[in-house]
């Protein structure tokens, strides 16, 4: 999202959401030249109510450079799940192919096209899941995020965060990260 009439898309521009009415808050700055996050849907019941930017983006490296140790063993548990257990549907797969295939071995015609297909869902279904990489977060996160540009962190921020959730407090929001295989890990982190 780009602010209106501006080229700039700002660090945290439709990540952060009132967990109150579900809407993204809005930039604003002070007279004092500091940014704000502020929830501006009027029947909302923390309409009005903001948290710093400053204190935000604190909050958000803090976050994943404590939930990423887990995620990556989490990440990791389920890649070696996934490579220990093959979904019903490969396995079917699989048994079609050697069907044809012993069907192509005693001189049935044309079914190069039907075993070129099956071989290729096979390989799609075997393939891994993607998602954040948590491992390469867990190395960056080391390296150190806190000097990092907003233009950096944001692309981040979008990688791991599914949303960040502003919940009426001024001090602190709430994070919802992506899981290893790129959906919602719901727990998130608070």
């Amino acid at each position: 999202r780009v602010a209106t009439g501006g080229q700039r898309t700002h660090l945290f521009s439709s990540l952060i959401a009132c967990d109150s009415c579900g809407r993204s808050l809005h930039r604003c700055v002070t007279g004092y030249h500091r940014v704000r996050w502020k929830c501006c849907y009027a029947p909302c019941d923390w309409y009005g109510r903001s948290i710093k930017e400053s204190l935000v983006r604190t909050q958000a490296v803090e976050a994943l450079r404590t939930e990423s140790p887990r995620m990556a063993r989490e990440a990791q548990l389920a890649n070696n799940a996934k490579a220990k257990q093959k979904p019903l549907v490969q396995v079917e797969a699989e048994s079609k192919l050697a069907q044809l295939l012993a069907l192509q071995d005693s001189g049935v015609p044309e079914l190069e096209t039907s075993i070129e297909t099956l071989r290729n869902q096979i390989a799609a279904l075997a393939a891994p899941v993607v998602g954040p990489d948590w491992e390469g977060l867990t190395e960056l996160v080391a390296g150190g995020l806190d000097t990092a540009s907003d233009e950096e962190l944001r692309v981040i921020f979008l990688e791991f965060f599914e949303r960040i959730v502003f919940e009426g407090n001024p001090k602190t929001v709430g994070f919802e990260l992506r899981g290893a295989a790129g959906g919602n890990t719901k727990d998130g982190c608070r």
